[in-house]
């Protein structure tokens, strides 16, 4: 009877609470990737965090279940809440075409290839196209889950047992010896030093760090995620992508069809860029009409070197396009494309410069959520929130 009503082991108290952030989790028992597996964990299950050791946290699933895993792996409550503010943003920007994949995709939080990545775009899945993105690789970097108000139990002292001598603290006039000096060749060993011999600094282009160019993409179900823009594949025909010439498609919309004596073809326009480092959506924009008598598509209108911005938008036989004049005056042109000549210019409207809302950096800083979801919902509700949330 008395062995019955023992209790099992003690449960280790959690010091912090988080989610998953990618689309699986694997636990293992211990560190090391030869550790036996323990079980997964799917997108979005809360967790409580049981230990930190440096970028590797020890967690216990609702189950039961404990193991470690790659901290980076593991979302805030403020970081899945903002992951639902970037869904309902990009559920109100315009697509600038679909787009697929060759080869599974992970789509992202953040853009940046140690983020959690939340969803995967399979081939034959088709995604819209809302906006690009390039940031220097390793920029970012996720905060560690908050953590409970309790005392971490590896930090906690241990009680010596009965009868053991109390440790005598060290005198507190008792200093450390002073560290080791550099070694006396350390100028020959520099790096510094190296690069000043074959004429390069520190900070020279050679030595910046690389870049990558991402791309906001909604998903048919309304997911929204960052993905890598060179393993996007824009749907344009064909016979019409040869014409591409090196650039990357980044945006294509039908502009009406061309009936032939024996064929039925959709005229199209498109953006593209050259450069896919540049920060920049487009540098080119093109018009291209099918003409039926010679079985091939012509180009009607062709402007390069421009520093475009979405979103671009088509309603045939109208299209209009942002580009950048000066970094502080934005104007959208408008064209009406008259039957197979040039399209003609109806006039150029200044734009207000948009607000650069760093939805990646929402993630990680989820002081900025509420000023977003302002934003989002519309401004009528900013001041009252203002007023009777964060004050006058």
């Amino acid at each position: 009877m008395l062995a019955a009503c023992q209790k099992g082991p003690e449960k280790t108290p959690a010091i912090g609470e988080a989610f998953v952030g990618s689309l699986t989790i694997t636990l293992r028992q211990d560190l090391g990737i030869k550790s036996p597996v323990v079980g997964t964990v799917n997108h979005g299950e809360k967790i409580e965090i049981l230990q930190i050791r440096r970028r590797f946290t020890r967690i216990r699933t609702a189950a039961g279940i404990e193991g470690w895993t790659d901290q980076e792996r593991l979302l805030s409550s403020e970081q899945v809440e903002a992951l639902g503010v970037l869904r309902t943003y990009a559920a109100t920007l315009p697509s600038q075409g679909a787009a697929t994949v060759n080869e599974p995709l992970n789509m992202h939080t953040v853009p940046n290839r140690l983020s959690p990545s939340f969803s995967v775009i399979n081939p034959g899945d088709v995604v819209q196209v809302l906006q690009r993105k390039v940031v220097e690789r390793g920029a970012y970097k996720l905060p560690q889950p908050e953590k409970k108000a309790t005392v971490n139990p590896l930090l906690r002292k241990k009680k010596g047992k009965k009868g053991e001598p109390t440790p005598v603290p060290a005198p507190a006039d008792l200093k450390p010896p002073p560290p080791p000096g550099p070694p006396a060749d350390w100028r020959d060993i520099s790096y510094a030093y190296h690069l000043e011999k074959s004429g390069q600094t520190i900070g020279s282009p050679s030595l910046t760090p690389p870049q990558d160019s991402w791309t906001l993409v909604r998903a048919p179900d309304g997911r929204a995620g960052w993905v890598m823009f060179r393993l996007l594949y824009m749907q344009v025909p064909d016979d019409v992508a040869l014409y591409a010439r090196g650039s990357r498609i980044t945006g294509y919309f039908p502009m009406g069809v061309a009936k032939g004596e024996d064929t039925t073809k959709q005229n199209w326009l498109w953006t593209t860029l050259l450069d896919s480092k540049a920060p920049v959506e487009f540098d080119s924009v093109r018009v291209f009409i099918y003409n039926g008598d010679k079985h091939r598509y012509e180009s009607v209108f062709w402007e390069r070197g421009l520093q475009g911005h979405f979103p671009t938008s088509a309603e045939p036989p109208k299209f209009s396009y942002i580009v950048e004049e000066t970094p502080t005056r934005w104007v959208r042109k408008t064209y009406v494309l008259q039957g197979r000549q040039r399209p003609k210019l109806l006039g150029k409207e200044p734009v207000e410069v948009p607000l650069n809302m760093q939805l990646d950096k929402i993630v990680r800083d989820p002081a900025k959520l509420r000023e977003v979801e302002d934003l989002v919902h519309g401004s009528w509700w900013a001041p009252i929130r203002r007023l009777f949330v964060r004050g006058p």
